[in-house]
């Protein structure tokens, strides 16, 4: 048995000297549905960009240039959720003080230690030099 070729669900106008109504349907047709995908699309991306919160630039920078190796996915998406900047910065401080290996002492060891060889270190990520 043979199969008829089934009707594409577009085709191209017959080129005619007269243009009906139906092949301007015809050719209105996938443009009005590509322009309805395209309005779909950048109304997704605007609602994924107003719920994303803006950072203050200093924030911005803890979070993308200096914890940025060595904070965990479930840190960020908390420190990402907040909605002060006193409260992005009492994050912070509880975020180096959980890393501190000697809570007694003044000063943070692995908080030198961590800008110490983010300067200097042998990629010196933070200068732009590649070792």
């Amino acid at each position: 048995m043979k199969h008829s070729n089934p009707t594409p669900w577009f085709s191209w106008p017959r080129a005619s000297k007269r243009s009906s109504s139906r092949n301007v349907r015809q050719m209105r047709s996938p443009m009005f549905v590509l322009f309805a995908a395209l309005l779909v699309v950048a109304a997704l991306d605007a609602g994924q960009a107003a719920s994303k919160p803006r950072l203050p630039a200093a924030h911005r920078a803890w979070l993308e240039e200096e914890a940025v190796y060595i904070i965990t996915a479930t840190e960020r998406s908390v420190f990402l959720k907040l909605q002060s900047d006193r409260e992005r910065d009492i994050f912070i401080e509880a975020f180096w003080r959980q890393r501190d290996p000697t809570p007694g002492t003044p000063e943070n060891e692995f908080k030198t230690e961590h800008f110490r060889s983010s300067d200097t270190g042998p990629t010196g990520w933070r200068r732009g030099r590649v070792g």
